[in-house]
C-alpha cells in the first residue's frame, strides 16, 4: 500500500520503486501478519488452519524479500517518505515486528528528522510525548498509553541527538532542541486554566486578551532555528532549506480565549519575515485525526490538479495545518479572514446574523430548534416543511454584500459553489459527518469553504444516538448563494468531475486510506460513551461559541485512541469496514446498482436535500440553515 502511495507522490526511477516496493512490504506487512491474519485468512478459505512449515516458509520469504529491499533503502532520497512521516513514526516501537524491520525503521526516521526536520520532528516529539495527559484526559478521550511506543520514540530522539552532536551539526541541533522546548512551552499553555471555564465561552466578540508571560512560551530564548509550525513549507529534496524559511521571531505578548468549554487560546507568532501568523493552541482535545484529514484532503488536491478538467476549473480542497503535540494537545493554524457559516446567518450579537438582518419577521433559529425537537417522529416532516416556510434563505446576500463589482461577485459566487461541491463529493467518500454550520467556515475574500473538526469520518455519524442521515450538508442556505440554477448549475458539474476524477483514481485512494485507518495510534469508530456526548445537549450553549477561524466544535470531533494490546481486534475490524464503505462508494454500486458518474452524483444531490432525511437529523446540525 505504502509503495503505491509514495509512487503517487514521487516520480522516480524503475529501481526506486522497486526498492519502495520492498521496503513497504517490510513496513506495512510486518512477518507477524504471515503467522496471524494470513494463517486466519487461509483457515477460512480451506477450513483447515495453515500449516506451520508454510507459516514458517512464508515469514522467511516475506523477511528476505523486505531486507534486500531495505538494503537499497540509503540510496532513496528521504523526502519520498515525508508524506508518510506521521504514518511511519506511528510504527515505531511495534512489538510484532521482526528486529531486522523494527532497526531499518528507525535508520530510515532518523534520516527523515535530521535531513528535514521542520517536517518530520514534530511527528517524533509528539509520539515521544504520548504519555502526556493532563488530568482527567484519558476517562475523557479513552486513550490508553502504550509505553512501547513512547520509549521506542524516546529513544529514536536520544539517537537523533546523539548522531548531530557526535557530527557537530550545531544548526540541526539546535533545530532540535528549540523545537523541543517551543513544544513543551505550547503545551503548558494549552492547559492552562484561565478562571471558570463556563464563563468564558464566549465568542471573539467578547474574547478577552490575557497576559501570559508567566508561562514558558514568553520565556523561550531563542527560536530562530525553528520554522514557524503552522506556515507551509515547501519540501527541500537537498534538505538545505536555505530559502523560503521563515523562522519564530517572537510571541506577541497576551493571548485572546475565543470560546469553548476546553479554553483554546489564540496566540500571534511574528515570523522572521515580519508576519505575524496566528495560531490556536488548543487542550483536552485529540487532533491527530484532524492531521490526518488534512493528509487526506492535501492527497486528493494532489490528484484534482492532474487532470485538466478539475485543474481548469481550480476545484480544490482549502486545507490548513494541524500539529498535534500530545495525545491531547496540539497547535493549529488560524484560518484567517474567515466566518463561521453559523456566525453569519444567526448570530444574535453584533453583527447580527443576516437572518435577523434581512428576514427580522421569520422565526428564530433557537425556535425552529424547539419545534423540530418537541415534534413527534411521524410528525418532524411536516414540522420541518413547517419551519423552513417560516425560516427561508438569505445567504445571496454575503455576496452583495462584500463584492460589490459585478465580475467581482460572478467569481466569488463561482468559487463558492465549486468548492462546496468538492467539498461535499470528497466528505461523502470519506464519510465525513458533523457537518453543522459552526464546523464550515466561509472565506469572506474568495468565498471558498473551510471544513473544521474533522473528528467524525469514515461514517462515525451513523452510529451517534441520533444518527446522520445525509451525505453532506446542501441545505436552503448553502444551495441560495448558488444562483438561481441552485445546484443545477456549476454545482452538479463540478460535483461529477470531482466524483470522476475520485472513482478514476479509486485504487490510489483505496490505498491512502488504508494506510491512514491501519495507523496504530487510531481508533476510527465511536463507542456508546462518546457517542453519546458528541450529541450532548447544546440548548444552552452559547450560538456564538464558534467565530472567525475558530476550529472549536459544539457537540463533536475527537477520536479514541488503542494500543496494540488492547482493542487491535476491534480496530482491524472497523479498518476493514471503512475501507470497504469507501471501496463501494468510489465503484458506484452503494446502493446496490452500479451508478454512472452522473446518477451517483444526482442521487446523492437528492438524498442531501431530502426533507424525509432533513427533518431526522439532529436538532443541533440546524438542518433549516
Amino acid at each position: 500500500a505504502v509503495f503505491r502511495l509514495c509512487a503517487l507522490l514521487f516520480d522516480g526511477d524503475a529501481g526506486v520503486l522497486q526498492v519502495l516496493r520492498g521496503a513497504s512490504a517490510g513496513f506495512f506487512a510486518p512477518v507477524a501478519a504471515v503467522g496471524g491474519e494470513v494463517q486466519e485468512a487461509a483457515a477460512q478459505a480451506s477450513g483447515a488452519p495453515l500449516q506451520p512449515e508454510l507459516a514458517e516458509q512464508a515469514s522467511r520469504h516475506l523477511e528476505e524479500v523486505a531486507c534486500a529491499a531495505l538494503e537499497g533503502l540509503p540510496g532513496i532520497p528521504s523526502h519520498v517518505f515525508l508524506a508518510l512521516a506521521y504514518q511511519l513514526t506511528s510504527r515505531v516501537g511495534a512489538r510484532d515486528w521482526h528486529p531486522k524491520l523494527s532497526e531499518a525503521l528507525v535508520v530510515l526516521l532518523e534520516r527523515l528528522a535530521v535531513e528535514h526536520p521542520h517536517h518530520a520532528l514534530w511527528h517524533l516529539l509528539a509520539l515521544a510525548r504520548g504519555d502526556r495527559l493532563s488530568p482527567g484526559d484519558s476517562a475523557i478521550t479513552g486513550y490508553r498509553v502504550d509505553r512501547a511506543k513512547v520509549a521506542a520514540a524516546r529513544a529514536l530522539k536520544r539517537r537523533v541527538h546523539s548522531q548531530l552532536a557526535v557530527h557537530k551539526d550545531t544548526a540541526r541541533l539546535q533545530t532540535l532542541l528549540q523545537m523541543d522546548q517551543l513544544s513543551e512551552a505550547y503545551i503548558e499553555l494549552s492547559d492552562l486554566a484561565v478562571g471558570n471555564s463556563r464563563n468564558t465561552r464566549r465568542s471573539r466578540a467578547t474574547a478577552q486578551r490575557l497576559e501570559h508571560s508567566h508561562t514558558a512560551l514568553s520565556k523561550l530564548p531563542e527560536l530562530s532555528r525553528v520554522a514557524v509550525p503552522t506556515r507551509h513549507l515547501a519540501v527541500d529534496a537537498s534538505g538545505c532549506y536555505l530559502d523560503g524559511l521563515v523562522t519564530v521571531a517572537n510571541f506577541h505578548a497576551g493571548f485572546s480565549l475565543v470560546g469553548g468549554i476546553n479554553q483554546p487560546k489564540l496566540v500571534q507568532c511574528v515570523g522572521s519575515d515580519g508576519r505575524v501568523y496566528r495560531q490556536l493552541v488548543k487542550g483536552h482535545d485529540d487532533l491527530r485525526q484532524d492531521a490526518v484529514m488534512q493528509q487526506l484532503f492535501s492527497l486528493v488536491n494532489t490528484l484534482l490538479m492532474r487532470h485538466e478538467a478539475t485543474r481548469s476549473r481550480q476545484l480544490r480542497i482549502r486545507t490548513y495545518r494541524v500539529v498535534p503535540l500530545t495525545p491531547t494537545a496540539g497547535l493549529l493554524e488560524w484560518v484567517d479572514n474567515t466566518t463561521p457559516l453559523g456566525k453569519y446567518l444567526t448570530s444574535t450579537t453584533h453583527p447580527l446574523g443576516a437572518h435577523a438582518r434581512y428576514r427580522p419577521r421569520d422565526w428564530p433559529s433557537t425556535l425552529c430548534r424547539e419545534k423540530i425537537n418537541q415534534a413527534v417522529d411521524h410528525a418532524k416532516v411536516r414540522t420541518f416543511t413547517e419551519i423552513c416556510q417560516h425560516f427561508r434563505p438569505v445567504m445571496r446576500h454575503f455576496f452583495l454584500e462584500r463584492f460589490g463589482e459585478a465580475d467581482e461577485w460572478y467569481d466569488r459566487r463561482l468559487s463558492y459553489t465549486r468548492s462546496c461541491a468538492v467539498n461535499s463529493m470528497v466528505g461523502y467518500v470519506v464519510g465525513l459527518g458533523d457537518r453543522h454550520a459552526h464546523n464550515i467556515l466561509i472565506d469572506k475574500c474568495t468565498a471558498e469553504l473551510v471544513h473544521i473538526d474533522l473528528g467524525v469520518a469514515f461514517e462515525q455519524g451513523k452510529t451517534l444516538p441520533c444518527p446522520e442521515k445525509v451525505p453532506f450538508r446542501l441545505t436552503q442556505d448553502l444551495v441560495d448563494a448558488m444562483g438561481q440554477n441552485g445546484v443545477d448549475g456549476t454545482f452538479r458539474r463540478a460535483s461529477e468531475e470531482t466524483m470522476h476524477v475520485l472513482r478514476v483514481n479509486k485504487e490510489s485512494l483505496l490505498t491512502v486510506v488504508q494506510v491512514f485507518v491501519h495507523d496504530p495510534l487510531c481508533r476510527w469508530s465511536l463507542d456508546p460513551l462518546r457517542a453519546q456526548k458528541l450529541q450532548q445537549d447544546v440548548d444552552d450553549e452559547d450560538e456564538d461559541e464558534a467565530d472567525d477561524g475558530e476550529e472549536t466544535r459544539k457537540y463533536g470531533g475527537d477520536f479514541q485512541a488503542h494500543n496494540e494490546h488492547n482493542g487491535a481486534t476491534v480496530g482491524n475490524r472497523d479498518a476493514e469496514k471503512a475501507i470497504l464503505r469507501v471501496r463501494s462508494k468510489l465503484l458506484g454500486n452503494e446502493y446496490g446498482e452500479n451508478l454512472s458518474v452522473s446518477g451517483q452524483v444526482k442521487r446523492l444531490i437528492n438524498e442531501a436535500r431530502d426533507p424525509e432525511l432533513l427533518a431526522r437529523m439532529f436538532r443541533g446540525w440546524e438542518a433549516w440553515l
